[in-house]
């Protein structure tokens, strides 16, 4: 039988156009750091103002010796069905390091430190034509390399000993073509690496390892997008598993807080760049690392009133193929014999959240168990709904309490006409023109009009300790 063995130039341009984005490439070597049982991920980089552009994902893992480095460095190095090596496995083909890296540059050079031994190797694409031609630097090489060592000088923790750097030169992408453009995709790479890896930057039951991350020294902060754990008014509702092929899957149902229970930075924080309506959803997670967010896997609908309502999903890395989890660890699609039970979820937790959105849900923490609403919502029959005041609330009955026959009867048909007259349609098309509209709230006026609202019942003869029961089980104040 012939071999036909694959033209080494246009194999590589070819994997360089897999998809990657900077921040995903980036995201995929920091995978093999944790993979090596790093404490201490660096990204390092450089723009062109200081001459030619540079990145580099440094850790203080394991390393490698010389022949499992040299080995790494080949496509296609790790067997698809392999055994995985432990929750802290990330690895996927064996392509990562490979076609992310050169996804974004044509140089490619791994430094790689174990028993105070240090080996490394390039790939340099512009030297690739016919043959797999792959340097091995010198240990003079290593010493004297420039960039090596202003790298190792920025560093906050040794690398001496063991570890690993994954270097990447000629910088060719679009991102990397001027200055103002690089330190933006290196911002939302930053972005992009908070979130993704924000699991392994906090403490979690059952894993004893925080990993600390910095980009140019500057520490990367955790982005969890579960809500804030501090503030009362973010329901966690009810975790469940289910199993598939044998393996345990995990989901676990958000509630984030209402804007007007959260203050307008945290609020903001949660919502992301997309807002709360796009990023509404299911949060696939792999051994912790998030894969794919906000996605209900084309099952519905990403509808207003479930905006704050999102689903962690944790599966193994045993279940990648029957997820068809791809070689960039950004996409999943759940296999057809659990469809019906992902629908199920979807629907239960997205009923639980249009429930909590119409019912006008406050906090029972802050306030007392006969809390009353302003509004009335009714559903006289499907997808028909009522909205009106509140005749039970306990301001309007003191109010029309004081008032003589006829001035109740104004009173009610004023109120009547007033929500029968809201404007619903000027509303949705606001809304659908910018689905995260919301009120001006002028703090000092509010305040102001509460003010007035007690000074005007005390005048009516309510006590002080009358008003503040009444206030307190009062949605409007």
């Amino acid at each position: 039988m012939p071999v036909l063995p694959p033209q080494p130039s246009i194999l590589l341009d070819s994997l360089r156009n897999m998809g990657y984005t900077l921040k995903s490439a980036i995201a995929d070597i920091v995978d093999n750091s944790i993979t090596a049982n790093a404490t201490s991920i660096s990204i390092q980089y450089r723009g062109i103002y200081q001459g030619s552009p540079w990145l580099a994902i440094c850790d203080n893992g394991d390393g490698m010796n010389r022949e499992q480095l040299f080995q790494s460095m080949k496509f296609g190095s790790r067997a698809y069905h392999q055994e995985r090596r432990g929750n802290n496995d990330l690895g996927r083909f064996g392509l990562g390091m490979k076609t992310a890296s050169i996804s974004q540059c044509r140089k490619l050079t791994v430094f790689s430190w174990q028993d105070d031994q240090v080996a490394a190797f390039c790939w340099d694409l512009d030297n690739i034509d016919e043959t797999w031609q792959i340097d091995e630097l010198s240990e003079n090489d290593i010493k004297h390399h420039q960039i090596l060592k202003e790298i190792q000088k920025s560093l906050k923790f040794s690398i001496t000993s063991k570890g690993t750097i994954v270097l990447w030169e000629k910088l060719d992408r679009d991102g990397a073509k001027s200055d103002k453009s690089f330190n933006a995709c290196m911002n939302e790479a930053r972005e992009h690496i908070a979130l993704v890896f924000h699991r392994f930057m906090e403490s979690e039951p059952g894993y004893k390892q925080v990993i600390t991350f910095d980009m140019n020294t500057s520490v990367i902060s955790p982005r969890t997008p579960f809500g804030p754990e501090k503030n009362p008014n973010r329901h966690i509702l009810n975790h469940a598993q289910f199993t598939c092929n044998g393996f345990i899957v995990k989901y676990q149902p958000y509630l984030l807080p209402r804007e007007v229970d959260s203050s307008p930075a945290e609020y903001a924080s949660y919502a992301g760049r997309e807002g709360y309506v796009q990023n509404q959803g299911f949060y696939v997670y792999r051994n912790r690392r998030l894969i794919e967010r906000a996605t209900w896997f084309k099952k519905h609908k990403k509808e207003h009133k479930t905006q704050l309502l999102r689903i962690r999903i944790d599966i193994p890395a045993e279940l990648d193929e029957y997820w068809e989890i791809d070689v960039r660890k950004s996409q999943t699609t759940p296999p057809s014999e659990i469809q019906s039970r992902v629908s199920m979820i979807v629907e239960q937790a997205m009923d639980e959240a249009r429930g909590f959105w119409d019912s006008s849900h406050r906090n029972v923490a802050t306030r007392a168990h006969d809390f009353t609403p302003a509004w009335s919502i009714n559903q006289p029959r499907p997808n028909i709904y009522d909205y009106s005041i509140n005749k039970e609330h306990a301001i309007y009955k003191h109010i029309s309490s004081q008032l003589n026959r006829e001035g109740k009867q104004l009173l009610r048909y004023y109120l009547h006409l007033l929500a029968k007259s809201f404007p619903y349609e000027r509303y949705y098309s606001n809304r659908c023109q910018n689905s995260d509209i919301k009120p001006v709230i002028d703090e000092e006026s509010e305040e102001t009009d509460k003010n007035k609202l007690v000074s005007l019942l005390l005048q009516t003869g309510m006590s002080e300790a009358e008003i503040e029961a009444l206030l307190l089980n009062s949605e409007i104040c």
